[in-house]
């Protein structure tokens, strides 16, 4: 019994869950950091993958930057050629202030949703293929950050 409270509660605590039928992958020098400030620690992918790409990313590091600091760290290191197409604020999990950020490359659609809370920065990405559909779950895993269930790499923990 008190295992299965241990996990219900590892559960609720994940700051980031990907959709059912993804499965983890490795994460690549290209994506180990996909924002300032974090490292990215989970990259997953459809288990059943088709031809064009479909990815998401969490990341997660040290905070003690504002919100608005860590989006115009975030704009500035876009790769050369992005284009922004919306940011807006959104509100995540207990009513925490985050920002939504889509932009997009010749190759490359991206979503992505980034915090900070006290010491925590993090960020969730979804990448697909320029042109591809989006798959409504992984928009719903990168909408569920929640990153107040995290601690920063650094912790050591």
């Amino acid at each position: 019994m008190i295992g299965i409270v241990l996990l219900a509660l590892a559960a609720e605590a994940a700051a980031f869950s990907a959709p059912a039928g993804w499965v983890r992958a490795d994460v690549d020098a290209t994506h180990g950091a996909i924002a300032p400030h974090v490292r990215t620690v989970e990259a997953w992918v459809p288990e059943k993958r088709s031809s064009a790409k479909d990815e998401l990313y969490y990341a997660v590091g040290d905070g003690g930057i504002a919100l608005a600091a860590f989006v115009a760290e975030i704009k500035a290191a876009l790769p050369a050629g992005a284009v922004v197409s919306e940011d807006k604020a959104v509100t995540l999990c207990d009513g925490q202030a985050g920002r939504y950020l889509a932009f997009a490359t010749p190759t490359l659609a991206v979503e992505e949703i980034v915090a900070v809370t006290g010491d925590i920065a993090a960020a969730a990405r979804y990448e697909r293929t320029a042109g591809s559909g989006e798959d409504p779950r992984a928009r719903a895993s990168v909408d569920g950050l929640c990153p107040q269930a995290e601690t920063p790499p650094s912790d050591g923990r």
